[in-house]
């Protein structure tokens, strides 16, 4: 069974929030980037600088919420 993480943030560097208040970690293409477990969501954002403490890591199939 493939479970898929997304993750999504009320943070914004410039100050501007999203209709529904979330950005969404998109690809260059602005796909929704997917991520095979929760661990590998961490790892690409600590590779990649993002504070852990500002967004929310979510299981795509219940919809639970899971911090950073």
């Amino acid at each position: 069974m493939s479970t898929e993480f997304i993750v999504r943030t009320l943070h914004c560097e410039d100050g501007v929030v999203g209709l529904n208040g979330y950005q969404y970690l998109l690809h260059e293409d602005d796909s929704l980037m997917k991520f095979e477990t929760k661990e590998v969501a961490k790892r690409f954002l600590t590779q990649n600088d993002i504070d852990l403490d500002t967004v929310e890591i979510i299981d795509i199939k219940t919809g639970e919420i899971l911090n950073g």
